[in-house]
């Protein structure tokens, strides 16, 4: 991809109603479930550093990046964090002790989820954290999805047993965007009477983006603290055996 492609993707990070709501949800459910300074902390599939920032709340830095262009641009804006290039699951191989691995919507994009969870387990700490976020709702699934390289969507049946396997035990698990659901489920649909469907990151919505932003971040006061029946998304803790 074009590296100027790859910035203006990147730049979605900081100005798409979505990802600033997602962000402001995972800084409350690590807040509540985990210590500040909680030591090394480990970011599967970083993308352009969204969440850098907020897992620098919580201790040092390394972050996973499948894509050398969209590295670059993480490592940029989070000069303190040790981002780098590599495959998962082989980029986990020699990575061990950590007290926090995350995983940002990364396992739906892969063949074996579990063997990626399994690799994420295994550069855990024993009894060190992991903190996952996952599309949810098989029902939802739409261009969007195959657009975005997603192999399935979750329910949080299917999310807490990939989970039990790869070796975790399962503390906090809650659907969120649940507010926006009904727009999304609608949205979707309409997604087949379009000629060419677009993906939900495609553009912004002007002032209607802090609206979209405020109505989605509101349920992060709920969602770290309790589990939402149904949601657009779902957001895991879970402990390593």
């Amino acid at each position: 991809m074009d590296p100027e492609l790859h910035r203006a993707h990147a730049d979605l990070d900081e100005t798409h109603w979505w990802f600033r709501g997602r962000r402001r949800i995972i800084r409350a459910v690590l807040a509540r479930h985990l210590p500040l300074g909680i030591g090394s902390i480990l970011d599967v599939g970083c993308g352009a550093g969204g969440l850098l920032g907020v897992l620098e709340e919580h201790g040092e830095v390394i972050a996973i990046e499948g894509e050398a262009a969209t590295a670059a641009v993480a490592h940029e804006r989070h000069p303190a964090a040790d981002v780098r290039v590599g495959v998962l699951p082989d980029a986990l191989a020699e990575i061990d002790g950590c007290r926090l691995v995350t995983a940002f919507d990364v396992i739906e994009h892969v063949d074996d989820d579990v063997g990626l969870l399994r690799a994420m387990h295994d550069a855990l700490a024993i009894g060190g954290t992991l903190c996952v976020t996952v599309p949810a709702l098989p029902s939802l699934w739409s261009h969007h999805d195959e657009v975005n390289g997603h192999k399935r969507r979750y329910t949080a049946r299917t999310l807490r047993a990939a989970l039990t396997v790869a070796g975790f035990d399962v503390g906090h698990l809650s659907y969120f965007n649940t507010v926006l659901l009904p727009v999304v489920w609608v949205a979707r649909r309409l997604e087949g009477l379009r000629r060419q469907p677009a993906t939900d990151f495609d553009r912004t919505l002007g002032p209607a983006d802090r609206l979209l932003e405020a109505v989605f971040a509101a349920e992060r006061h709920v969602v770290a603290r309790w589990s939402m029946p149904l949601g657009v998304s779902l957001i895991a803790v879970a402990v390593r055996r």
